[in-house]
């Protein structure tokens, strides 16, 4: 089985901002793919169904964004499933908006959902789908780029995304069934948004 975890913080007041671009994309698979994320688990939502023929439980933490690695922990020992067989969707910085990456292990690159993952599993070697939110510029302070991110997508923004969505979800079912090699090779070379 696979664990499929899109990051963000809970909440209405949350919903559209960037830094919640791993739940936007959780919620468009699960849609996509009918399956449901009702189940209450102690910290997060979860459900679980079938994409391409596998084995899937989405997830979705219920603790805000920097404590996330103790929600994932959890699902791991519940569902016995290894890091290697975990997928975490979360926003960067240093991506433009909408565009993806993926990749295997690595640092967190100060992503502090991504940190909290590392400190819980006590590994890197988890496969991460990046969707880009963009940077505000190069001069800003640590305050600005958190106000950033907690900041709602803008009206160009969220059409980037939702043009962006049915990529994202190609490339989840790409790393499902062809591995996270062919997948990188097929989708971290291309901007489509415009």
């Amino acid at each position: 089985m696979q664990l499929i975890v899109g990051l963000g913080n809970p909440g209405k007041d949350y919903a559209r901002t960037r830094h919640n671009a791993g739940f936007i994309v959780l919620d468009y698979v699960a849609n996509k793919d009918q399956i449901t994320i009702s189940n209450r688990e102690r910290l997060c939502l979860t459900g679980s169904g079938e994409i391409e023929n596998q084995l899937v439980t989405l997830a979705k933490p219920r603790t805000y964004m920097n404590l996330s690695g103790e929600a994932v922990r959890r699902l791991t020992t519940k569902y016995n499933v290894k890091p290697e067989s975990i997928i975490v969707i979360h926003d960067d910085l240093d991506l433009k908006t909408g565009q993806i990456r993926l990749r295997r292990g690595g640092s967190s690159a100060g992503h502090k959902g991504i940190n909290s993952i590392i400190r819980a599993l006590g590994t890197l070697e988890f496969i991460r789908l990046r969707i880009g939110i963009g940077r505000p510029d190069n001069n800003t302070t640590e305050e600005d780029i958190v106000d950033y991110v907690l900041g709602n997508f803008t009206s160009q923004e969220a059409t980037l995304m939702e043009k962006s969505l049915p990529r994202i979800s190609e490339a989840l079912k790409s790393l499902l069934t062809d591995g996270i090699d062919i997948a990188m090779n097929r989708f971290n070379r291309f901007f489509t948004p415009t």
